[in-house]
């Protein structure tokens, strides 16, 4: 077994395409004519308004470093959302370490550079793996003696409810969601399988029941798809807005313009059994939001 150089994850050894970010896999580092070698970088941002925000900016400025984008792929969280909660009652850093099931887009850059600057952008990388390390040995050193001090308290807070706006479909009565209707307004292939899309839907249906009920349309009319990004717009105006934001491209009163519709998210991968339907209530900025898992 070996790692993917744009994800990470684990693949054959005989691989040429990463099954989990959908990545052709070349050598990390060749050289060009001019005798410069070739360095690769990943970035991995989470699929939500604020991340396509820091993506926009972080690609903006890695292009005037020089950068070139060669790929974006996607790929989900390996870990439920309840257990970060659980673990941050206990403990605020290792909820970190727990993680969440939003999905992620993995950017890759590449930039051709002279060997010297190769051995300095190699050494630079192995000193933040360091540091990364370092800080999560720490961290969970610190948890350690936080759950041994904590005692019999710790158990019963850990085995709280996850917060109230994490919902199961189990607990949902839907209504009636042929009356439900939308319009796509783009969709996309995704690497491993599926579609994403950007729908548009009426502002009055921005409340807890037809939310709900779009929700279960959405997993009812994508039911044989093994994966899905879904943006869910107010405004016909976003989809052109959304391209504009991740050329970092965006004013204040388009951005704000851009929060204020982007009212959902459906996310679902058939590999990790992530299934659900984030609402922004007001807002992508906002903080009235929910969760439905199914």
């Amino acid at each position: 077994m070996k790692k993917c150089p744009f994800c990470a994850e684990e693949i054959n050894d005989e691989a040429k395409k990463c099954k989990h970010c959908g990545s052709m896999l070349d050598e990390v580092t060749t050289s060009n004519n001019d005798g410069k070698v070739r360095i690769v970088k990943t970035v991995t941002f989470e699929v939500t308004g604020k991340g396509q925000k820091d993506m926009a900016l972080r690609i903006s400025s890695m292009e005037k470093e020089g950068w070139k984008e060669i790929n974006r792929a996607s790929k989900t969280g390996k870990y439920k959302s309840s257990n970060a909660c659980c673990l941050f009652i206990i403990f605020a850093p290792l909820a970190l370490l727990a993680g969440h099931d939003s999905d992620k887009l993995i950017v890759t850059f590449e930039k051709y550079v002279s060997p010297e600057e190769k051995a300095i952008f190699d050494k630079k990388e192995k000193k933040k793996s360091s540091i990364l390390w370092g800080l999560i040995i720490f961290i969970i050193a610190i948890v350690i003696i936080e759950i041994a001090s904590a005692g019999s308290s710790s158990q019963n807070t850990s085995n709280q409810n996850p917060k109230d706006n994490i919902t199961s479909n189990k607990n949902i009565i839907p209504a009636n969601i042929s009356n439900i209707k939308y319009e796509v307004i783009s969709t996309w292939d995704i690497a491993n399988g599926g579609t994403g899309k950007e729908i548009l839907i009426p502002a009055s249906y921005v409340n807890d029941k037809d939310m709900t009920a779009l929700g279960e349309k959405l997993r009812s009319d994508f039911i044989n798809e093994p994966n899905n990004f879904i943006w869910v717009f107010t405004d016909k105006k976003l989809s052109a807005l959304r391209t504009k934001m991740l050329k970092a491209d965006l004013s204040k009163s388009d951005q704000s313009f851009y929060d204020t519709h982007y009212v959902g998210q459906y996310n679902k991968n058939i590999n990790s059994g992530m299934n659900k339907f984030v609402i922004y209530f007001d807002g992508a900025s906002g903080t009235n939001q929910k969760t439905i898992n199914y």
